[in-house]
């Protein structure tokens, strides 16, 4: 499917984690982890970025573009240093894409525990286009599991399709 000689994966050099593919009337779109530093670094885990990809017979694929990126901050303050697990849901009563992902803390290790990724929470990201297939836009995230500012916009990011 994707690897990291995939002609649009320039960048990503640990491959691939995660994510889900959702079938639409075109195609498909993969929601994905992209792991931008090599395993031989020691970070592969913590640089990242969530891509939309899309195909369309679930074979050939085409990167659209960033979702979002981690910043990969390695100092256990911020806590989007690495991000994973992009999976959208359609609300049909809101007639909008979520997508959910995790963010996380990271920190070099100290024995006997391991902080590359820690303190994760759960991040709820919602589509500004509304419809069922329409292209997504712009995504803001709007709560995480930890926060205590429910539905209060984090940050915006766009997304070019």
């Amino acid at each position: 499917m994707l690897s990291v000689q995939s002609p649009d994966a320039v960048g990503v050099l640990g491959g691939f984690e995660g994510g889900t593919v959702v079938k639409t009337r075109d195609g498909y779109h993969a929601f994905v982890t992209e792991m931008l530093r090599g395993w031989n670094t020691g970070s592969a885990f913590i640089k990242t970025r969530l891509a939309d990809w899309v195909s369309p017979d679930g074979v050939h694929w085409h990167r659209v573009g960033t979702v979002f990126s981690s910043t990969g901050d390695q100092t256990g303050t911020d806590p989007r240093a690495a991000l994973w697990a992009p999976m959208p849901v359609y609300n049909s009563s809101e007639q909008r894409w979520n997508l959910f992902y995790l963010a996380y803390r990271s920190k070099p290790n100290v024995p006997p525990a391991w902080y590359i990724n820690y303190d994760g929470e759960l991040v709820r990201a919602l589509s500004h286009s509304t419809g069922h297939f329409h292209r997504w836009t712009i995504y803001e995230n709007y709560w995480s599991a930890t926060e205590k500012t429910a539905l209060q916009p984090v940050c915006t990011v766009r997304q070019s399709l």
